[in-house]
C-alpha cells in the first residue's frame, strides 16, 4: 500500500483521489437520502465490489456525484477491517463504544473515527477470518470485513455531520506500519458469549408447539435457525411491503447477515403482485436497520408461522427438536465443558542436533557452544552460514538440478536472553577484523582516487567548455580529447562483507560498488523482517530479488538518472536470529511461503536453555576458536576469482564425486516419496522439494572449507549435508503449525501457562491479571482478550455477576479450570 498523502483535504472528492493513490480502493455513495435510498447507500450497481484505485474512474464517479462520500470495501479488497460501536436510538448513549471497550475489542493503536450519529469505527488491519457482523458480538456492535464496506473517515454528509478522526489518522497509521491486527479470536468468544446470554424461550410458549410432546423444552439459537432456515426456503411470499421489510429487520436482529440468502430466496417467491427481483430484495436487506420497534427475532417467527400454517409451523418445530438425544435444557453458565481444549497444538521436541554432521566446523560450534552454554543449534547456524559466506565466491556445486551456489540462507529462532549474540561474535571475530584491516588499508587508494577523479573532472569540464566554443576542428579535438580522457576512475569498492538490515535498493548498491560476495547477519533479525525492505510497498521486489540471490541469478537495479543495470555473478548469505513472536507471524506470511522465499532458509527453533546455565559448567577452547579464525582469515585473504572491470564472480565447478552423487540421489528419491498425498511431507511441499539441494550446498561449503581446491565433494561431505538438511527439515515440519497462530492466541496461551503455574487462587479478575499477570498483558483491553479466549476454549468459567471473590462482589470474574476439576 503506498503512503497516502497528508495535505489538508478539501472535498469527498479530494478524499476520494487521496484514498486511491494511497492503494486504496474507493466507490461512490449518496451523501443523503434520494432516489428512495438511504444516504451511505452506493451509487453504483454494484457497491463495494465496484471499488477501484483508478483515478480516471473515481474522477468520473464524482463528475456525475460531486457530493458523494467515499465508500472503502473492507476486508482483502482494502487491507482493513472494522468494529462499528452503535448508539442506543432510545437515549443517543454511546452503548456500542461501551460494549466494544468492555469486551476487550478495542486497541490503543486502531484508528478510531467518530461517525455522524455519535458511534465509533475502530479500523484494524484484516485477518483471514474477519467477517461481517450484526448485533452479534453484541446489541449495538457490528464488524465489517469481507463482503462489506464503510464510508471513509473525513468524509463530509450533505447536512454538514462528518467520519472525523478521534486521534491518528487511518494515513499516519499506515505510514508508521502499527495498525493492529484485527482482534479475530476475541470477537468470535464475543459472539459465543453473547449467544450464551441471549434469553431463550420456551418453544410452548412462543413458536406454539404442543407441550404434551416437548414439555418445557428451550429452542437453542442453532435450532431457531435451523427452522427459520428451513421455513423461508419453503414459505409462500404474499408479505405487505411493510411486512417484508419487517421481516429483513428482524432476521438481521437476530441473526445478522446469516440469512441474507434465505431472505432473498423467500422474496423472490412474491405472488402479491409485481414480481421482486433479486436486486430489489438485496436492496431491502441491505439497507435494513434496526428501530427500536424491532429488537428480536419473534416478528420474523410471526410472520413466518402466519405464512405457512399451523400445521407446517408445528411440524417445522416438531422435526428440528426430535433431533436431540435427550431433551434437556441447555447446558447452565456454571458448568464447565467436560475438558479444556487446546488453544495451540502442542509443538513436538525437536530431534537432537547433529553436532558430528558439521565436519570441520564442530570443534568451533563446540567452543562456542561449552562457553556460552546457548543451545547448540545456534553456533551452528552462524558457523555455516559464516563459512558459507566466505566460500561463495569460489565455487558453485553440483546439485541433482544442475550447478547452484554454495550460499546459505539461515533463520534461527530463540528468545531474547537465549545468549544469540554471544554465539555469533566469536565467529565472526575474524571477518570483523578483515573488514576493519581492508578499510584501513585501502585509505591510501580513496585518497588518490579523489584526487585522481578530481583531475579527471577537471579536465573533462575544460574539454567540454573549448568543445561549446569552437566550431569545426576544434569540436572536433575535443571529442577526440575526450575519447583520450577515458572513463571517471571507479571508487575503491567497499570492504565490507555483511549488512544487517539493508533495503532493496540498499543491497543492489553495496553489490555494484563493493564485494560482489556479501552476507545479511543480523542478531535482531526482527528489524530487517519487520523494517522498511519488508514492508507493503518492498515486501514483493525483496523476496524477488533474495530469491534470485539464492539461486545464482542475476539481479536488476534501477538508478535515478541512468536507468537499469543489472548485476551479474553475485553472491549472498544470510543468518537471521529472531524471536518466536516475530518468526511466527513471518511463517504465517502467504507470500513469504508461496513465493519459495522461507522454503530457501535453513530453519530451526532449539529447546530453551535459560534456567540451566550455571557458570561453573562453562569452559573455553580458544584453540579451536584460533584455529576457525585462521582458516577463515585465509580464506578472506585469497582473491576471489572476478572479472576486474564489472566484478563478476567467476567461480568454477565443484562437482560430486559418484560416491556422493549416489548418497543424494538416495536422499532425494526417500523425501519425494514422502511428499505424496498422505505422506508425512505432504503439508511442507515447499521446504522438502528443496532439501536434496540444501544438502549438497552444505556438503559444498564443507569440502570448500576444508579445502578450497578440493577437486570434489566427498561421500563424508555429503552424509554430512544429508544429515544437517534432514535436521532442518524436521525442524520445518515441526514449527509451521506453530506458525499459524495469532498474536491473540499467543497472549492468550502465555496467559493460561501463568494461570495453572504461577497463580495460587481459584478465581480471576481482569484487574488481577492486568496488576500480577504476565507484562504482554499489562493493558485492559489485551487481558480482557486474553480471558475470553480462555473462556470460549473452556479453561475459565465466568462466574455470575456479584460473586463474592476475595471478600467482594465482583461484576465479572473467572473460575480457573484445572484438568479434572468439577465447578
Amino acid at each position: 500500500m503506498n503512503q497516502m498523502p497528508q495535505n489538508n483535504v478539501t472535498s469527498n472528492h479530494d478524499l476520494a483521489r487521496r484514498l486511491a493513490i494511497g492503494g486504496i480502493p474507493v466507490f461512490p455513495c449518496r451523501e443523503a437520502d434520494s432516489d428512495g435510498k438511504k444516504a451511505k447507500a452506493p451509487y453504483t450497481a454494484s457497491g463495494f465490489k465496484d471499488a477501484t484505485t483508478d483515478l480516471e474512474q473515481v474522477d468520473l464517479w464524482w463528475s456525475h456525484h460531486p457530493g458523494a462520500v467515499p465508500g472503502i470495501p473492507t476486508g482483502r479488497a482494502s487491507g482493513l477491517a472494522v468494529i462499528d460501536g452503535d448508539v442506543c436510538k432510545e437515549t443517543g448513549e454511546a452503548v456500542g463504544k461501551t460494549e466494544i471497550i468492555d469486551l476487550g475489542l478495542s486497541d490503543p493503536l486502531a484508528v478510531m473515527v467518530n461517525t455522524p450519529s455519535g458511534g465509533v469505527h475502530y479500523i484494524f488491519r484484516h485477518v483471514e477470518g474477519a467477517g461481517c457482523t450484526t448485533k452479534q458480538v453484541a446489541s449495538h456492535v457490528d464488524t465489517r470485513g469481507d463482503g462489506g464496506y464503510i464510508i471513509a473517515p473525513g468524509s463530509m454528509m450533505a447536512n454538514g455531520t462528518s467520519y472525523t478522526y478521534a486521534g491518528r489518522t487511518l494515513a499516519e497509521a499506515l505510514r508508521q506500519g502499527v495498525l493492529p491486527e484485527y482482534p479475530l479470536t476475541a470477537v468470535q468468544a464475543a459472539i459465543e458469549a453473547h449467544k450464551r446470554n441471549r434469553h431463550i424461550t420456551p418453544a410452548k410458549a412462543v413458536f406454539g408447539v404442543d407441550a404434551g410432546s416437548f414439555g418445557d423444552t428451550q429452542a437453542t439459537d442453532d435450532e431457531t435457525l435451523e427452522v427459520l432456515s428451513r421455513l423461508l426456503a419453503t414459505a409462500p411470499n404474499s408479505l405487505s411491503r411493510g411486512d417484508w421489510v419487517k421481516l429483513a429487520l428482524s432476521l438481521k436482529a437476530g441473526f445478522g447477515e446469516t440469512l441474507r440468502s434465505g431472505f432473498i430466496a423467500f422474496s423472490l417467491r412474491y405472488s402479491g403482485g409485481t414480481p421482486c427481483d433479486a436486486a430489489e430484495a438485496s436492496h431491502v436487506w441491505q439497507s435494513a436497520d434496526t428501530p427500536r420497534t424491532i429488537t428480536g427475532i419473534a416478528p420474523a417467527l410471526a410472520l413466518l408461522k402466519e405464512a405457512v400454517g399451523e400445521m407446517d409451523w408445528k411440524e417445522a418445530w416438531r422435526e428440528t427438536l426430535s433431533k436431540r438425544d435427550a431433551l434437556a435444557l441447555p447446558t447452565p453458565r456454571s458448568a464447565p465443558p467436560e475438558e479444556p481444549q487446546p488453544l495451540v497444538r502442542e509443538i513436538a521436541p525437536g530431534a537432537p542436533y547433529p553436532e558430528e554432521a558439521l565436519g570441520g566446523l564442530r570443534k568451533a560450534v563446540e567452543a562456542v557452544q561449552g562457553m556460552t552454554q546457548a543451545p547448540v543449534a545456534i553456533p551452528a547456524a552462524s558457523a555455516l552460514c559464516v563459512a558459507s559466506l566466505a566460500v561463495q565466491g569460489f565455487a558453485n556445486v553440483e546439485t541433482l538440478g544442475g550447478l547452484r551456489p554454495v550460499s546459505l540462507y539461515a533463520l534461527t529462532i530463540a528468545q531474547s536472553g537465549e545468549r544469540k549474540s554471544s554465539c555469533d561474535a566469536p565467529l565472526m571475530a575474524a571477518l570483523r577484523d578483515h573488514e576493519r584491516e581492508q578499510a584501513i588499508a585501502q585509505r591510501d587508494d580513496h585518497a588518490s582516487w579523489v584526487n585522481a577523479q578530481a583531475l579527471w573532472k577537471g579536465e573533462r569540464d575544460r574539454i567540454l567548455a573549448e568543445a561549446k566554443k569552437g566550431k569545426g576542428e576544434k569540436r572536433t579535438a575535443a571529442q577526440a580529447d575526450l575519447a583520450a580522457l577515458g572513463k571517471e576512475p571507479a571508487a575503491p569498492p567497499s570492504t565490507d562483507r555483511t549488512v544487517t538490515e539493508p533495503t532493496f535498493e540498499g543491497l543492489t548498491r553495496l553489490f555494484a560498488t563493493g564485494q560482489p560476495s556479501l552476507g545479511i547477519f543480523s542478531d535482531e533479525g526482527g528489524q530487517f523482517l519487520g523494517g522498511h525492505a519488508m514492508n507493503s510497498d518492498n515486501r514483493q521486489k525483496t523476496l524477488a530479488a533474495l530469491n534470485d540471490l539464492w539461486q545464482g541469478n542475476p539481479i536488476r537495479r534501477t538508478r535515478a538518472g541512468d536507468g537499469h543495470a543489472t548485476l551479474y555473478g553475485r553472491r549472498l548469505a544470510v543468518h537471521l536470529m529472531v524471536q518466536p513472536r516475530v518468526a511466527r507471524a513471518f511463517m504465517a506470511d502467504r507470500m513469504a511461503t508461496e513465493t519459495g522465499f522461507l522454503p530457501r532458509f535453513l530453519i530451526c527453533e532449539p529447546p530453551s536453555a535459560i534456567g540451566r546455565r550455571e557458570h561453573a559448567k562453562a569452559r573455553r577452547d580458544d584453540t579451536a576458536l584460533a584455529e576457525f579464525a585462521g582458516r577463515l582469515q585465509g580464506i578472506l585473504a585469497r582473491p576471489m576469482p572476478m572479472d576486474p572491470e564489472t566484478r563478476e564472480l567467476q567461480p568454477r565447478e565443484l562437482p560430486l564425486a559418484p560416491e556422493a552423487r549416489a548418497l543424494l540421489i538416495g536422499f532425494f528419491d526417500a523425501i519425494e516419496l514422502e511428499q505424496a498425498p498422505g505422506g508425512t511431507l505432504a503439508h511442507v511441499t515447499g521446504y522438502a522439494s528443496k532439501a536434496a539441494e540444501q544438502a549438497a550446498r552444505i556438503a559444498g561449503v564443507q569440502t570448500l572449507w576444508r579445502d578450497l581446491d578440493a577437486p570434489a565433494v566427498t561421500a563424508q561431505d555429503m552424509a554430512n549435508g544429508i544429515a544437517l538438511a534432514q535436521y532442518y527439515l524436521s525442524e520445518a515440519v515441526r514449527l509451521t503449525d506453530a506458525a499459524n497462530t495469532s498474536e491473540e492466541i499467543d497472549r492468550a496461551e502465555m496467559l493460561r501457562k501463568w494461570l495453572l503455574e504461577c497463580w495460587p487462587h481459584p478465581e480471576i479478575l481482569k484487574s488481577e491479571v492486568v496488576q500480577f499477570g504476565p507484562n504482554q498483558l499489562r493493558e485492559s483491553p489485551k487481558a480482557l482478550a486474553a480471558l475470553r479466549v480462555l473462556e470460549q476454549h473452556g479453561w475459565l468459567v465466568p462466574l455470575d455477576p456479584g460473586a463474592i471473590v476475595r471478600g467482594k462482589s465482583r461484576k465479572a470474574a473467572w473460575h480457573i479450570v484445572r484438568r479434572g476439576d468439577v465447578v
